[in-house]
């Protein structure tokens, strides 16, 4: 009986800290021009002028533990009408695994499925993680906290290079142009990681009053070592906890991250999964759709 109730404290902090991050991820499009709507059981979210799939898609309305295909199916005409790719996206974690028999009802196909790793400051259902410790940096290597035209377009510089691995990408397009604003609003960092005064790696953290979100990292391919990934990480919870944040959010797709993001104390609690129509099945939608592709402006 003790087993069976400290799992079922679990799965409910669990749920309860999936629908927290969702939350912020939602608002963070909604911070990025993307509108939403409700209708019936589901949100609608759509971008008036780009057809990114991470800005355009249904998802099932907050506080909703199961949404019918037929609940579903409004909502994907609705975006077929807009010029969009039906497509729908949703929280495994909130939703069983099951739900994907409710998308193949509506003969869609897996998309993405990205997962989401938390640190949760003040643990979860009582496990507490450790604080992360200062790591020694092997001569040559620098880490540094960018603010400035210079460190700036070292950042993009990496970024935008096709030498350098990204391994995490978040769940919304990283955007030239809009860094002054969130430096000076204390809304973003930027770390870059110097390896005799190059650039090797890359880190940016948004953060959104007490969450922090790892949304971006790359490291430059011909010398990659995984330790890289664990300092640009170690450092950005450093600086997201000194802040005073209590949850710290990294989504990425790349085991070498999430083993490394595992071992600082991140635990792995969900995906936020994409669904979306092929082009075959779009025109029971709108013959009209075409597929956009995954592109960062």
């Amino acid at each position: 009986m003790e087993n069976e109730s400290q799992t079922a404290t679990w799965e409910r902090e669990v749920r309860h800290t999936l629908r927290y991050v969702q939350d912020y991820l939602f608002q963070l499009h909604r911070n990025l021009g993307v509108q939403s709507e409700s209708s019936g059981m589901v949100e609608i979210f759509t971008h008036p002028e780009l057809a990114l799939p991470e800005f355009n898609y249904v998802t099932p309305r907050r506080n909703t533990a199961w949404v019918p295909a037929n609940m579903l199916k409004p909502g994907l005409e609705s975006l077929a009408q807009r010029d969009r790719l039906p497509r729908v996206l949703y929280m495994e974690g909130i939703f069983p695994a099951q739900y994907s028999n409710t998308m193949r009802d509506l003969q869609l196909q897996l998309e993405s499925r990205m997962p989401i790793l938390v640190y949760k400051a003040d643990g979860i259902a009582g496990q507490i993680p450790a604080r992360p410790t200062e790591r020694r940096l092997a001569d040559g290597i620098a880490i540094r906290v960018v603010d400035y035209q210079e460190g700036l377009a070292h950042w993009w510089y990496v970024w935008r290079n096709s030498a350098y691995d990204v391994i995490t990408l978040g769940v919304e397009p990283t955007l030239i142009g809009r860094d002054m604003e969130a430096h000076w609003s204390g809304r973003q960092l930027d770390l870059v990681l110097y390896r005799y005064n190059f650039p090797v790696g890359v880190a940016r953290i948004m953060f959104d009053g007490s969450i922090a979100h790892l949304s971006a990292l790359a490291i430059f391919k011909e010398v990659y070592q995984p330790a890289w990934v664990t300092i640009l990480q170690s450092t950005a919870l450093q600086l997201a906890l000194e802040r005073g944040v209590s949850l710290m959010i990294v989504t990425s797709k790349h085991e070498t991250e999430r083993r490394a993001a595992k071992e600082l104390g991140f635990v792995h609690l969900g995906n936020m999964v994409c669904y979306t129509a092929s082009q075959a099945s779009a025109g029971e939608y709108d013959a009209g759709v075409v597929e956009q592709p995954v592109f960062a402006i």
